[in-house]
């Protein structure tokens, strides 16, 4: 696995997020939402029960929670980035592998939750007076869980929609041959020129007309007429 392609990922993504200063915004505001919204339930309910803290329970469920959401959801938008912009035949083009593409993907939604993830836990201590330090070292253990389990989550749900998307079907079953072709017409034409121009005329006429045979087989007459028109052009000049 390479680095340059991960990185290559990441950095197309993090490009799109600076050029829209809304969707930084989007990776921040719903876990605020959440935290001012459980934050008052839970400064409520800590006024009327006695001996439970609502606001360490509530708080770090919502912030949890949030954190395993955003990981999968920062995936999945990731890799719709490619969906919408049909980036995908750039993609099968390139030399980039599956799990350098994933990897990318996670990297992208890694960051990013964890970024909203430090924004929405120090509003939280700001607001309401929240702690994480009262969990202890498993608090770690179980951020490293939920990081898995989300990324499994983000890989899922685009393994998903690729096998329920009715245009990806329709694209990976298309057989794009023009570059075939193009590639046995200029073998057809460039045979015929040096066997015109430099000689022995016979092996590369033959080839050319073998080559010519080719892209008739891959893209039907044209990769007949192609070379033939090439060769009338060339040929017509030298007998005036």
């Amino acid at each position: 696995m390479r680095f340059k392609p991960i990185y290559a990922i990441a950095y197309r993504y993090f490009s799109i997020l600076r050029a829209n200063p809304d969707r930084v915004f989007g990776l921040y505001i719903w876990m605020f939402i959440e935290i001012v919204q459980w934050g008052f339930i839970s400064t409520y309910l800590d006024q009327i029960v006695s001996g439970f803290n609502a606001t360490s329970v509530f708080l770090g469920a919502v912030l949890l929670s949030q954190f395993n959401s955003r990981i999968m959801l920062n995936i999945n938008v990731t890799f719709f980035e490619d969906t919408w912009s049909r980036n995908f035949l750039n993609l099968f083009a390139s030399p980039i592998r599956i799990s350098e593409y994933l990897s990318g993907l996670i990297a992208c939604g890694v960051i990013t939750s964890f970024i909203g993830l430090l924004l929405a836990l120090a509003s939280a201590c700001a607001i309401f007076g929240f702690s994480p330090f009262i969990y202890g070292v498993p608090l770690f253990a179980f951020i490293f869980i939920l990081y898995l389990f989300g990324m499994a989550l983000g890989i899922l749900g685009c393994a998903i929609v690729l096998a329920t998307g009715v245009e990806f079907m329709i694209t990976s079953r298309m057989v794009l041959t023009d570059t075939v072709f193009a590639l046995f017409t200029s073998l057809a034409c460039f045979s015929f020129w040096v066997g015109l121009v430099q000689g022995p005329r016979r092996p590369w006429w033959i080839a050319a007309c073998a080559c010519s045979g080719l892209a008739v087989l891959t893209k039907g007459p044209l990769g007949l007429l192609v070379p033939g028109l090439a060769g009338i052009v060339a040929v017509f000049p030298r007998r005036m």
